[in-house]
């Protein structure tokens, strides 16, 4: 038993170390098709991140799909048109040209390189021409050995016939052994597929023949469009009149096997003329002359689910596609043209071939190509230099559901197994679907293969996956709670939450009845609970802050509610929504509905400022005399004098004297420590003053110098000082004037002064 156990694990090993082998292989030449050069001279240089136009290509014609190849480490080697080779230095190979009998095609001319399995100065170049009933129309290839001219290579056979009757579709990909190559193409006026395999032999000049099930004859101008299989050799999709022909294909045998049209469903005609897979060959793209892109899903199992699964990536739009490449960045590379549009400036691409996703997939302007025009075809490669690593792919490892399975790049087969390592499973624990589902019974790490079976063999991938638990969520039994109660629920360790209300916290507390939901996850799964929380709702009862109150008016207390189903009490033994207060005092209300309570309580202190009085030492002063003030009352912190004049004043006692004539109302403000405040208010009276000397000595000895008034009034103002003869000598417009008499002889003077309320006249006489 042991043994076989060993055994096996030998044979495993082996299997497995086939699959990656291969993979390695493909790996090296992943980097063979950095270089593309293509019609009307343009070029991309791969081997720069982002790709970058390339100058210098000989390629010449609009219609023809050129090959270029390059070594594994992304240096270009040569390329052709099918008619002349270019070798690296974009010059032509001294025999490189005339690689097929008769005139180089303007249309429908495909070529593709081939390297010549353990060597490496060996390649083929694969030629269909033009299809027709000339026997030099047909599948030719040439031999092209690098070690001529100095490593810069030379064609040393062509025109070696293969095949007449041939359509435009020619592709390429790599053998089940790893090392061989299948050549295909389509017969024209035939319904047969033609694989030419190449060894280290050589070619084989004998085809394995397929049956398919469209006749490719001449329609619309052209032989058909471009052929690819899938770059792990699953599948085979060749464009044929009014949509694609697609087949399950054999890397072992070369057989194409179950063939099946692919149609747009939504247009009656629609001459499809690119086709490409995705890089991990589960997504096949059709390109429309009218009707843009659409897109097919591989992983469906019956040919009627992926003729359902056709989506559009876009509409047509200003220009038509035709030719579909692939490209080392992982993009499909759009030829824009259909002949009225080709020379045009930009390529466009389709972003993210390997997703089912839709949305801004495709760019028409991808790249700009520098001054570089572009065509409607594009270079041909050996498809398997595109192929991504075989993987399994899953999704969901929660203990108790479905963890999905599927695969990508695993190449052509005849049949498939998955093995979950699940024992306790019984008949479940394999599947022959590719797209399938397994339950685990118990959490843990699972050795997931899945066997790939081809022409009597095997190879197997692994993948280990970890089932893992569910977070445990339980929000308790249902909850009855009051409103004025904190409801907390708790979901429980994870470590992300989303709460039925948008929270996103491990706790959420809620105040309204509702059920309640709880999806919490672990990184990994997730579970879900639900609560039903019944709050009784109590009003919202608040009896506002505490009040010191300066007035001594009653107040109103209310509980904010009339509803006849709450039951009121208050602290005084009153039961009515609200109350009045009258004095100070700690005062609480409670509001009761069923087993709910709610309760608050407010401080009302009456703290007014009473009996404030103004004691004034005069209310009548005279011109010039000052007066004090002062307040009186009870608990006095503060004050605020306003002396009626513009004055103001915080002193317990102020003093004060007034200017102008007049009445001044006084105002007091005070206030006690508890910030009440109270008024208080008296007036005072000015009396009007004048003094008008009647004599003054202009002498120069500073007494007595000049004439000038004592005056209280305020308003207008004018004194006019007229000779005898009644000239006026004199005017001033302010009270504040001084008249020294100059220029004017001693004697007497009269003076008129006028007021808003008063009239003055008298004389003054000068004395020197």
């Amino acid at each position: 038993m042991h043994i076989i156990q060993s055994s096996c694990k030998i044979i495993l090993f082996l299997v497995l170390l086939l699959v990656f082998s291969q993979y390695n292989l493909l790996q090296a030449q992943s980097k063979r098709a950095n270089n593309w050069y293509f019609s009307h001279r343009s070029g991309i240089d791969f081997n720069q991140t982002p790709p970058v136009p390339a100058a210098g290509g000989q390629v010449q014609s609009t219609f023809i799909s050129s090959a270029t190849i390059s070594d594994e480490n992304g240096n270009l080697l040569f390329y052709t048109d099918g008619h002349s080779v270019w070798n690296k230095n974009h010059v032509q190979m001294p025999n490189g040209f005339g690689l097929t009998k008769g005139a180089l095609s303007n249309y429908n001319q495909t070529s593709v390189i081939v390297p010549k399995p353990g060597s490496t100065n060996i390649y083929f170049i694969f030629t269909t021409n033009q299809a027709g009933l000339n026997v030099e129309h047909g599948l030719f290839y040439a031999v092209v050995d690098l070690s001529f001219q100095n490593g810069l290579g030379d064609v040393v056979q062509k025109n070696i016939f293969l095949q007449q009757h041939m359509n435009r579709g020619l592709t390429a990909v790599q053998h089940a052994n790893g090392n061989d190559y299948w050549v295909i193409g389509h017969q024209w006026g035939s319904v047969n597929y033609m694989s030419y395999r190449v060894t280290r032999e050589g070619v084989s000049p004998e085809p394995v023949v397929s049956a398919g099930t469209v006749n490719q004859t001449w329609w619309g101008g052209w032989t058909g469009g471009q052929s690819k299989a899938s770059p792990d050799g699953a599948w085979l999709a060749t464009v044929a009149e009014n949509g694609i022909e697609l087949a399950k294909f054999s890397t072992y045998t070369g057989k194409v096997r179950e063939p099946f049209m692919i149609k747009d469903p939504e247009v009656h005609y629609n001459p499809f003329k690119g086709v490409e897979f995705s890089p991990n060959s589960n997504v096949l793209y059709g390109g429309s002359l009218y009707e843009g892109f659409l897109q097919f899903d591989l992983t469906k199992e019956t040919p009627n689910d992926i003729v359902k699964s056709f989506k559009r990536v876009r509409d047509a739009g200003r220009n038509t596609s035709e030719d579909l490449q692939v490209a080392p960045d992982g993009k499909i590379y759009v030829g824009k043209g259909g002949g009225q549009w080709d020379g045009l400036l930009t390529i466009g691409n389709i972003s993210n071939p390997n997703s089912l996703e839709t949305n801004d997939k495709y760019n028409q302007d991808a790249m700009h190509m520098q001054g570089l025009v572009t065509g409607s075809r594009l270079p041909t490669f050996v498809t398997s230099f595109f192929a991504t690593p075989p993987a399994i792919n899953y999704s969901n490892v929660c203990l108790g559901e479905n963890t999905l399975f599927s695969a990508a790049g695993i190449g052509s087969r005849d049949s498939i197994r998955w093995f979950f390592s699940d024992p306790a499973s019984g008949s479940a624990n394999t599947s022959t679907t590719m797209n399938t589902a397994h339950t685990f019974t118990t959490q843990g790490t699972y050795n997931v293969a899945l066997r790939v079976y081809l022409g009597g063999s095997y190879k197997q991938l692994e993948q280990q996956v970890t089932i893992i638990q569910k977070p445990a969520v339980n929000l308790g039994s249902d909850v009855r709670a009051c409103s004025n109660e904190i409801v907390t629920l708790d979901a429980g360790e994870g470590t992300t939450y989303l709460w039925s209300t948008g929270a996103t916290t491990r706790k959420i507390n809620v105040t309204v009845s509702d059920e309640y939901w709880v999806e919490v996850s672990n990184g990994f799964c997730s579970s879900k609970d639900i609560i039903k929380v019944e709050i009784t709702q109590l009003p919202v009862l608040d009896l506002g802050p505490d009040q010191l109150l300066c007035s001594t008016s009653p107040i109103t207390l209310s509980v904010g509610t009339t509803n006849q189903h709450y039951k009121v009490k208050w602290s005084t033994g009153e039961t009515t929504p609200s109350i009045q207060i009258k004095e100070s005092g700690l005062y609480w209300a409670e509001v009761t509905k069923e087993v709910c309570i709610v309760r608050d309580e407010i401080q009302i202190s009456y703290n007014g400022l009473t009996n404030l009085t103004i004691k004034a030492s005069t209310t009548s002063p005279k011109y010039d005399e000052m007066i004090s003030l002062e307040a009186t009352g009870d608990r006095l912190t503060s004050f605020k004098w306003d002396l009626g004049d513009g004055t103001t004043s915080a002193a317990t006692t102020p003093f004060h004297t007034y200017e102008f004539a007049g009445t001044y109302p006084i105002l007091l403000t005070a206030y006690n420590a508890f910030g009440c405040t109270a008024e208080a208010s008296t007036q005072v009276v000015v009396a009007p003053y004048i003094f008008i000397p009647n004599i003054f000595t202009p002498n120069g000895d500073g007494k007595n110098d000049a004439f000038q008034i004592t005056y209280n009034d305020r308003g207008p103002f004018d004194i006019k000082i007229f000779n005898r003869w009644g000239k006026q000598v004199y005017q001033a417009k302010n009270k504040d004037f001084q008249w020294d008499g100059t220029g004017f002889s001693d004697g007497v003077y009269f003076y008129m002064i006028s007021s808003e309320t008063n009239t003055y006249k008298g004389y003054v006489e000068i004395v020197r």
